[in-house]
């Protein structure tokens, strides 16, 4: 599947795959944090899948220095708001059977 923006969903056949499965959980993982997987993340959410981030496959590209703040670490602050949000799960790779 080739996408061309954020979300895994916008423009692409993701939805119709995973309903042709019968999936109702995603695992996401990915390298922008602040981009693709919270566009993604949050389209999943939006179509009633149970959304699971696993949190050490997840980092990004954008250092905090872009946003003036030196302790700002993207990544741990856009999976707080998700989990903290108690719509999604996050877990280790190591917890994965």
């Amino acid at each position: 599947m080739n996408k061309k923006t954020p979300s895994s969903f916008y423009q692409t056949n993701l939805d119709n795959l995973l309903k042709e499965s019968s999936s109702n959980e995603i695992y996401i993982t990915g390298l922008n944090s602040r981009y693709c997987v919270t566009f993604t993340t949050v389209a999943s959410f939006d179509r009633g899948y149970q959304t699971v981030i696993i949190e050490d496959l997840v980092d990004t590209v954008n250092a905090s220095k872009i946003y003036g703040y030196k302790s700002l670490d993207i990544t741990d602050y856009t999976l707080t708001v998700f989990f903290n949000s108690g719509v999604i799960e996050l877990i280790e790779s190591t917890d994965i059977e």
